[in-house]
């Protein structure tokens, strides 16, 4: 009798064939062979999968026959990779040796095929799953004799699910407790950050803090200015957008968490919403589309209010890079880019001056120093236009006032004061965003400019400076 006839498990039984061309999986199964012992054949897959396309660790699900399985995710803290894992049981009675399809779905995916399955209209098969996975399995083993290498085997299989078990558990507890701490911090800073705006407000700008009766005659000063404060009544928030500071990020959740209140509710995947989806008009009412000055004081009193601050050198930059330097529409360059370049290069070609494609960066900062920045509204787009003129952070008494620099741990802070961080998950760069952060590129794109130029910048600029704690001097390598 062969050693492989009576093993009860086969270690490494086969490598699982990937059937999807733009999914790179890595895997291995575990099957049971011995059908002495037990009445039913258990499979176990692991594997790793990365999808073009699709964010690292996103939830995957099984169809195994009909069942729903769930792949139980796992991250590794140390390297950095994300591995699932499937099990599933089948009576021996029934079970089949050979080729099994293995289906695998992400979340729109397989929410799709269980529709499919519920209208019974045999319209699963055209749900095409993520990638699907070939298991080879041989017969279960049903001789006389009770093999030994049962006990190690299965031992062997326990100590591994123990160890595996221990080190997701410790991993957790890690991470639980690694967000709570940056909760902590983040809520100090923010305390600190709050503090520190309402007084440079005061003694600066001679705004005082408001209160409750004094809403209504805010909202008659700066009602005109209120037309980038995002709001949400359901969940009772006000966000105010400003381009180029995770804005389509923030809209993505805004527009997921749309009518959602309860755990008990489907999961929402902000990343299944585009990001051009995000800024069609109507997608949003803003706080200056209400009728009377009552119903937007009641807001500005009662919602959750936050937005967030980047520096404005690296908006700027970003700015540039995505609407002039690479841009996937020609709109910035036939409204801004021409102009630009008529204005500031006296030995333009007629082809630059024709079609404003070749704005350099020198260009763009020039023209932006020359705008009248005591009338922001009708000079500045509104994405280069200034935190300052876009949130009114002296007027309106914002419960959390965040910034790019610290966006991983003010966002969560956002979501948990919301009451929504259990219904949803804030992208991140990477998921949305292939390009090289602006952060990265300062150096490279200021080292030429020149220091009058920087000082009317930090001119038109010099609240977001002063307010957002931003340091008017870049501290640039030599080239």
């Amino acid at each position: 009798m062969s050693l492989n006839a009576i093993t009860c498990l086969s270690v490494l039984a086969a490598v699982l064939q990937v059937i999807a061309g733009d999914c790179k999986v890595t895997s291995n199964t575990y099957s049971s062979n011995d059908g002495l012992v037990v009445a039913k054949v258990a499979h176990i897959i692991q594997f790793t999968a990365q999808c073009d396309g699709k964010p690292k660790g996103l939830p995957l699900y099984a169809d195994i026959n009909g069942q729903a399985l769930p792949a139980i995710r796992s991250d590794d803290v140390s390297t950095g990779q994300t591995s699932y894992q499937i099990s599933w049981t089948v009576d021996l009675a029934i079970a089949s040796s050979g080729s099994h399809s293995i289906a695998i779905y992400d979340e729109e995916g397989f929410g799709s095929l269980r529709k499919a399955q519920r209208a019974g209209d045999g319209s699963q098969s055209q749900v095409k799953p993520l990638f699907t996975l070939e298991l080879s399995h041989s017969s279960p083993y049903r001789g006389p004799l009770l093999p030994t290498e049962l006990v190690a085997t299965v031992a062997a299989l326990g100590l591994w699910w123990a160890a595996y078990r221990a080190k997701n558990e410790r991993s957790l507890r890690e991470r639980r407790e690694r967000r709570l701490l940056e909760l902590i911090q983040a809520q100090d800073n923010q305390q600190r950050r709050q503090t520190y705006v309402r007084n440079v407000c005061y003694h600066q700008y001679g705004w005082r803090p408001l209160n409750d009766t004094q809403y209504e005659s805010l909202v008659d000063t700066i009602g005109a200015y209120l037309d980038h404060l995002i709001v949400d009544d359901t969940n009772q928030l006000i966000y105010c957008f400003v381009p180029k500071v995770a804005s389509t990020n923030w809209k993505r959740v805004l527009l997921a968490v749309s009518g959602v209140r309860s755990a008990s509710d489907p999961p929402v995947d902000p990343l299944y919403i585009k990001g051009n989806e995000s800024h069609v008009p109507h997608a949003f009412r803003t706080l200056s589309q209400y009728n009377t000055s009552a119903e937007i004081a009641h807001r500005l009193r009662t919602y959750l209010k936050f937005m967030f601050a980047r520096h404005p050198y690296e908006r700027l930059l970003s700015a540039y890079r995505n609407k002039l330097e690479r841009t996937y529409s020609d709109y910035f360059r036939n409204r801004f880019g021409r102009k630009i370049v008529r204005q500031y290069r006296p030995t333009a070609t007629n082809e630059s001056l024709d079609r404003g494609h070749d704005v350099t960066f020198a260009e763009f900062l020039s023209y932006v120093s020359q705008l009248n920045h005591t009338d922001h509204k009708r000079e500045f787009n509104e994405h280069w236009r200034p935190v300052f003129d876009l949130c009114l952070p002296c007027a309106i008494d914002y419960d959390v006032i965040g910034k790019y620099e610290t966006l991983h741990s003010d966002v969560q802070l956002v979501l948990r004061r919301a009451g929504i961080g259990h219904l949803i998950q804030f992208p991140t760069r990477s998921d949305t965003y292939s390009n090289q952060p602006s952060s990265d590129l300062l150096n490279q794109y200021y080292n030429n400019i020149s220091d009058r130029l920087l000082d009317k910048i930090a001119d038109v600029y010099h609240e977001d400076l002063q307010l957002f704690q931003y340091d008017k001097v870049i501290n640039l390598k030599p080239n």
